[in-house]
């Protein structure tokens, strides 16, 4: 495993969204052990019990923006969506508040997922995290019935922050892999966990890569927003240069006809890539791996002159007494 440090100051205004002491954030030790701190009010707006129901009641969702699974089991979508009739056309996996409710109630988990792409004050988060990460930052928010689990032991391939909404969460931790013989997604032994702590409202966990992990919701319930920021693997950054390479060979080059003398077509070829690998641009690579977090421009669907409502258009006027004839 890659070797970790801090790799931002703590000055960077994110980290006051995402700590109560944006101080703590020199104290992570990244990609080796887990840490707790307070969590800044700012990230803590972001996912509320009204806000989960304003988006399910009004956010126009449809499957897989939000899913609803149990004990990490997926629950078949049209148990809990609808058909929404648009004039002639019919729009299949909407969401339906009051079936996704009966669910959790049920003991479900309702999911959403990567809310950055559709709601503003988490794309804005998102986007000045993995600015300062310069990071993949994706979010997703859990709503957890009572005393269920919400996924099986697992473990992810980023760095995750989880923020407790509401309610409580039972976490049960296994330690990071020593070395690189594991794999991301369900384990298959997880054994006894080597860490269990409890995260209440307000409160915040840092997870380092590859840690293995999995939450249980307390008596009330829990509502928490997981924060995963990856940053480019080595391998991605072999394959961009091999991209790079091969984009520079010519286009119809074949090996020869003959399959004896393929061997030595091959040779050829691999030492012609050590001798360029020598010569690579390291800030190009890095560029080409890195993702960008650009501010969106403006879309500009009106000309700009009617773009600012004349001053009469602001003031609001008394409704007449008498509708119109």
């Amino acid at each position: 495993m890659a070797d970790l440090e801090t790799p931002i100051d703590d000055a960077d205004p994110v980290w006051a969204q995402l700590f109560a002491d944006p101080a703590e954030v020199r104290r992570l030790d990244w990609g080796r052990t887990f840490a707790r701190f307070k969590a800044g009010a700012a990230v803590r707006a972001l996912v509320t019990p009204p806000r989960v129901e304003d988006w399910l009641r009004h956010g126009n969702l449809r499957y897989p923006q939000f899913s609803v699974s149990n004990a990490g089991q997926a629950v078949p979508p049209t148990a809990y969506t609808r058909t929404v009739v648009f004039g002639t056309h019919q729009a299949t996996g909407h969401a339906d508040p009051e079936r996704v409710a009966a669910r959790v109630r049920s003991g479900d988990t309702l999911v959403f997922t990567m809310p950055e792409l559709w709601d503003g004050p988490v794309r804005r988060f998102s986007r000045e995290l993995g600015r300062a990460l310069a990071a993949d930052v994706r979010t997703y928010a859990y709503l957890t019935a009572p005393d269920e689990y919400g996924s099986r032991p697992h473990r992810d391939e980023s760095e995750l922050f989880i923020v407790q909404a509401a309610g409580s969460k039972r976490w049960e931790l296994y330690d990071v892999p020593e070395g690189d013989d594991w794999s991301i997604g369900p384990m298959a032994d997880p054994g006894e966990p080597t860490e269990v702590l409890d995260l209440n409202a307000g409160e915040a966990l840092h997870l380092p890569l590859g840690i293995g992990h999995r939450a249980r919701a307390g008596a009330a319930g829990s509502l928490h927003l997981t924060i995963s920021a990856a940053v480019p693997a080595f391998r991605e950054v072999v394959r961009a240069w091999a991209a790079e390479v091969a984009g520079a060979l010519p286009r119809n080059a074949r090996l020869p006809i003959r399959p004896e003398r393929r061997r030595a077509a091959v040779e050829d070829i691999l030492r012609g890539l050590a001798a360029e690998a020598g010569h690579g641009d390291a800030a190009a690579l890095l560029a080409a791996v890195t993702p960008r977090h650009d501010e969106p421009g403006d879309l500009r669907l009106l000309p700009k002159d009617a773009r600012t409502l004349p001053e009469d258009a602001r003031t609001p006027r008394t409704p007449p007494t008498q509708p119109p004839r």
